[in-house]
Parts: structure tokens; sequence; C-alpha cells
């Protein structure tokens, strides 16, 4: 349709599908950021650790251009990596 992505955004949803909608992404050489939920489990080789980054605050903006402000933060399982959750 002649337009691009800079970013894509998506919900835990996609975000715990990775043989599928990840890949595709990987594929396409897009920059993305999914959501897991809390209870995702992911394996560590031994001696790795799970790093827990500062929350940082940002200003969510809706539709009807009111705001309010959101917490995100980084979790970092084992060696900081090109993919990052």
């Amino acid at each position: 349709m002649g337009f691009g992505f800079n970013l894509v955004l998506a919900d835990s949803l996609y975000g715990e599908s990775e043989p599928n909608f990840i890949s595709v992404l990987d594929e396409m050489n897009l920059n993305y950021i999914v959501a897991i939920r809390s209870n995702h489990e992911v394996d560590l080789l031994p001696r790795q650790r799970t790093q827990y980054l500062e929350w940082q605050r940002f200003k969510r903006v809706f539709s009807d251009l009111s705001s309010e402000n959101r917490f995100i933060r980084e979790i970092i399982h084992g060696k900081r990596q090109e993919k990052r959750y």
C-alpha cells in the first residue's frame, strides 16, 4: 500500500507467539516491542540471573488527546542480547 513502519507494538497475545508472529517481524527486519505476561517463564543457563531495571515513567496520550502517566521497565533474563523482553 506504499507506507512503512518504523516500529511495531504488540500485546502479549502476539508477544508470546515466538514461532509465528515474531519470526515474521524478524524476517521483515522490522523493529518491534512486544509485551509478555508477568507469569511467562524464561529458562536461564546456569549462573545467569534476571535483572530488573528501574521503572521509567512515560505519558500515554489517547486518541481524544487526554493523557495519563504510565510506567515501563526492561527485564533482562541472562545476558543482554539483541532481543530483549
